[in-house]
């Protein structure tokens, strides 16, 4: 696993989701509990799913300033990509 906390967060959010989206659990409460995790840090934590693809590739290939943290992203996301490249100080890849 890498040391890079807003990379971890990405990588578990989005298994998070395959079990969600695969059926294997059918509700946040049951991922949850399943995983050991509150079930409101789960919820929070899965608005991390929805970063603009160039983001999400940028922050794999652990490219990015100090404009982009986990506090910041557990802050809020906008779900236009455009204003989340500008929040984060990214530009498109």
């Amino acid at each position: 696993m890498p040391d890079d906390p807003v990379v971890r967060a990405l990588i578990r959010v989005r298994r998070w989701r395959g079990l969600l989206e695969s059926g294997e659990v059918t509700t946040i409460k049951e991922l949850a509990g399943k995983e050991g995790v509150e079930k409101s840090c789960l919820a929070k934590l899965l608005k991390l799913n929805i970063p603009a693809p160039a983001i999400v590739e940028t922050i794999l290939r652990e490219d990015y300033s100090d404009t982009l943290s986990l506090e910041k992203l557990r802050a809020g996301i906008p779900l236009d990509w455009e204003e989340q490249q500008e929040l984060f100080g990214l530009q498109a890849v």
